[in-house]
C-alpha cells in the first residue's frame, strides 16, 4: 500500500511536470491603444500607423476589422510574421469612407489575431502554436466640411555653385481633410 502510494505520487508529479513544460504564453504590444480619424470628408482618405512589438518569441499577427466601418478600413499588410523576438513593426491603417456616407461618427474594432511561430524553416514556412488577440477601438468621424490646413515643418536649402539653381526642400504636414497644394515663394538676399 505504501509502495502504491509512492508510485501514485511519483506518477502525478511527472504528469504535472509534463504539463508545466507544455504551457506557453505570448507577449505582444500595440500603440496607439485607440485610433481615431477626425474630420474626414465623404470619399476622403486618411492614414494612421499602428506599431506592434513582440515579446520574447517570434509572432504571427493577422489584422481584421469589425463593425460598420469594416469595408472602409484597409492595411498595408494584413498578416505579419515577425521572426525575431523583441522587434517592432509599423502597419499603415487607411480609412476611406464612401462618398454616400452620412455625416456622423462611426466605430469599430481592429482585431489583431496573434499566434506564436513555432518554427521558421529555410523556405520561409511557419507553423502557429498558441494564439490570442488584441482589440483596438477605431472611430471615423465624417464631416460635411472641407478643412484646408497645413504646417511647414522644415525648409532646407542645399549648397550650390554660382549660376546654378538653389535646390530647396520643404516638409509640410497636411492638417486638413483635403489635398493641400501650398504655393511657396522664396526670396534670398
Amino acid at each position: 500500500s505504501l509502495i502504491r502510494m509512492k508510485t501514485s505520487t511519483i506518477i502525478c508529479g511527472l504528469i504535472i511536470l509534463m504539463l508545466i513544460e507544455s504551457v506557453s504564453a505570448i507577449s505582444v504590444g500595440v500603440s496607439p491603444a485607440r485610433l481615431r480619424f477626425d474630420n474626414m470628408i465623404r470619399g476622403g482618405y486618411s492614414e494612421a500607423v499602428l506599431t506592434t512589438g513582440t515579446g520574447d518569441e517570434p509572432l504571427k499577427i493577422s489584422f481584421s476589422v469589425t463593425g460598420p466601418i469594416k469595408e472602409w478600413i484597409s492595411f498595408n499588410e494584413t498578416e505579419l510574421v515577425i521572426p525575431e523576438p523583441r522587434t517592432t513593426r509599423r502597419v499603415v491603417v487607411s480609412a476611406k469612407p464612401p462618398v454616400d456616407t452620412a455625416v456622423g461618427e462611426y466605430t469599430g474594432e481592429i482585431y489583431m489575431s496573434v499566434g506564436s511561430v513555432e518554427k521558421i524553416n529555410e523556405t520561409g514556412g511557419a507553423g502557429v502554436g498558441i494564439s490570442g488577440g488584441i482589440s483596438v477601438p477605431i472611430a471615423v468621424v465624417v464631416t460635411g466640411q472641407e478643412i484646408l490646413s497645413y504646417r511647414l515643418l522644415d525648409i532646407t536649402a542645399r549648397d550650390t555653385e554660382v549660376d546654378y539653381p538653389i535646390p530647396i526642400i520643404t516638409y509640410i504636414k497636411n492638417g486638413g481633410n483635403v489635398r493641400a497644394k501650398p504655393r511657396i515663394h522664396v526670396d534670398i538676399y
